[in-house]
């Protein structure tokens, strides 16, 4: 299903992947959990499907990351969207990077290892 594409970057979340293309395009599949797959509702998709979120924007979208019901992805301008459940110290849409640093070394200071499953190696 994503012979077409030409993906530059692969995120596996607990039950669902996303996959980021080199014309900016966000490909979801498995989980819909909460949201997290981006297509306004909870239900699973089996075969990768665009986030029209990201279709029409002018950011590009230049990095992908998956967590166990959230997506985030990393755009261009330094904002990140964040999709699915935003709690635990996750990010709401469009939040910017520089804003977010704080909020960061705070939430890796009071973390434990049971928590790290939610950030890229």
């Amino acid at each position: 299903s994503l012979e077409r594409y030409q993906v530059v970057s692969l995120a596996a979340g607990h039950a669902h992947s996303v996959a980021l293309t080199d014309d900016g395009q966000i490909l979801t599949w498995g989980s819909g959990k909460l949201g997290c797959s981006g297509h306004g509702s909870d239900s699973d998709e089996v075969l990768p499907r665009k986030v029209l979120l990201f279709s029409h924007s002018t950011i590009r979208p230049v990095s992908v990351a998956a967590g166990e019901v959230h997506t985030s992805v990393l755009r261009s301008d330094g904002s990140m969207v964040t999709l699915g459940r935003v709690t635990h110290g996750r990010f709401a849409e469009g939040a910017c990077v520089g804003e977010m640093v704080a909020a960061m070394r705070h939430g890796i200071a009071i973390s434990n290892v049971e928590d790290w499953h939610h950030f890229p190696s």
